[in-house]
């Protein structure tokens, strides 16, 4: 194998995509750092938010200064030796000195700052007892996919795999996340190159409660790009409260948290007007839902609205054999029942039907239903009374159910979606 390709996979074993300088400096610009400030980075890397830090503090104090305050209140952690060698490179070449002893090639799971037991990292009576309060500011891009050591997963995971009654998911980024506000004193500040998957993804809905119950929050996008990761990436900024604030910002726009409580998710992409589809009824009140396959192309799914009305621009082929409810219910192997007659000629009466399936209990079909919408925080959906030859399609039980109906246009074969409001 290359060194190259070895050099590849280390760096994704170890969830490892190095910042920038210039993405780190323009971040440093925005944070407006003070040296009255104890600073860490958990995941130093090659140094590129120390040096961008160092360089704008390096503007308000005399060289000699800036040495007393790295030595005095510059903390940092990299569990990779190539990267802390290249970072000790740089730190000589500018002429700084020694390393302040404070910044340690060490695994950050393992590490606590000195004023801590070190055994308690990773025994959790221990570290639920210590000072962990100790920095003003924490900056970084902590890893995001990377392999947690197995020797200390369960002892990580019984500190880090639960909050608030909530489960977190045993991903770096998360545990980097919870650790580092852990250790903030409060009014302190995290300023974290993070995935986008933070923001709705439902395996990080215990994350972003946590997040929302004890920070105040804004997501910004990265000030640059990466080359060495096609991840959609974030800014979170943190400022760590003792009370839950009442809204974050998420790309300018101010979000309410009792919209984002109104999501099964918790979603951070949500808003008002998404919101709202969140208050009764949703898929799994009335279907059983499995999730269907992840293509990793929502391009397939997006669609435009246009005067009320979503066009859809690919054409469908139609099975000889109509599909129906009933027959949708014999295959799911339910007891056929009387179905509701169709509303003045005009076709199936879907709201009828539904309503019988649950007085029935019958709720177990596929259902007759087709993804038309992808919004920010969950799938739009549209009752369909033609299902498409594809008719194995999924919903997830916690989407809304949005009062649509759809006609089928017979010339162009085209479907087209008005949508109403109840």
């Amino acid at each position: 194998m290359s060194r190259a390709k070895l050099s590849r996979e280390r760096k994704r074993q170890l969830g490892q995509f190095l910042t920038p300088p210039l993405v780190a400096k323009a971040i440093i610009r925005r944070l407006q750092v003070s040296p009255d400030e104890r600073v860490l980075e958990p995941s130093l890397g090659t140094g590129a938010f120390i040096f961008a830090l160092l360089d704008a503090l390096g503007e308000h104090l005399t060289p000699e200064n800036l040495i007393f305050w790295a030595h005095a209140n510059l903390y940092g952690c990299e569990i990779d030796e190539r990267a802390m060698e290249n970072f000790t490179v740089e730190w000589n070449a500018r002429g700084f000195g020694n390393l302040p002893q404070n910044i340690a090639r060490d695994d950050f799971f393992r590490w606590l700052p000195p004023n801590c037991d070190k055994r308690a990292a990773l025994n959790r009576r221990l570290y639920f007892s210590s000072p962990l309060e100790f920095f003003d500011l924490i900056i970084g891009n902590p890893p995001f996919g990377g392999s947690i050591d197995p020797l200390i997963q369960d002892e990580l995971d019984q500190i880090f795999g639960a909050r608030n009654g909530m489960k977190i998911k045993k991903e770096t980024y998360a545990f980097f996340l919870l650790k580092c506000l852990d250790l903030l004193k409060p009014d302190g500040r995290l300023c974290f190159i993070c995935s986008d998957t933070i923001l709705t993804i439902p395996t990080m809905r215990g994350l972003r409660y946590h997040l929302q119950e004890h920070c105040d929050i804004e997501i910004e996008s990265v000030p640059g790009q990466f080359e060495e990761t096609t991840q959609n990436l974030i800014l979170i900024t943190l400022v760590k409260r003792s009370q839950k604030t009442s809204h974050i910002r998420v790309f300018g726009d101010r979000t309410r948290i009792s919209d984002v409580e109104a999501t099964p998710n918790l979603s951070w992409r949500v808003n008002g007007e998404y919101a709202r589809y969140f208050g009764g009824e949703t898929l799994g009140d009335i279907f059983v839902a499995s999730s269907g396959m992840t293509v990793g192309n929502n391009s397939l799914f997006l669609r435009q609205i246009t005067n009320g009305m979503i066009e859809e621009p690919y054409e469908f082929s139609y099975a000889q054999e109509p599909i129906t409810l009933a027959g949708e219910l014999e295959r799911a192997r339910l007891i056929p029942f009387p179905l509701a007659t169709s509303v003045g000629g005009k076709g199936p009466d879907l709201r009828g039907r539904l309503g019988n399936l649950r007085a029935a209990g019958l709720y177990s079909f596929r259902s007759p239903i087709f993804k038309v919408g992808y919004g920010p925080c969950q799938c739009k959906w549209t009752v369909l009374e033609h299902l498409p030859l594809c008719s194995e399609i999924s919903v997830e039980a916690s989407s809304p159910i949005i009062p649509t109906v759809a006609q089928q246009s017979k010339d162009s074969r085209q479907i087209r979606s008005s949508i109403f409001t109840e």
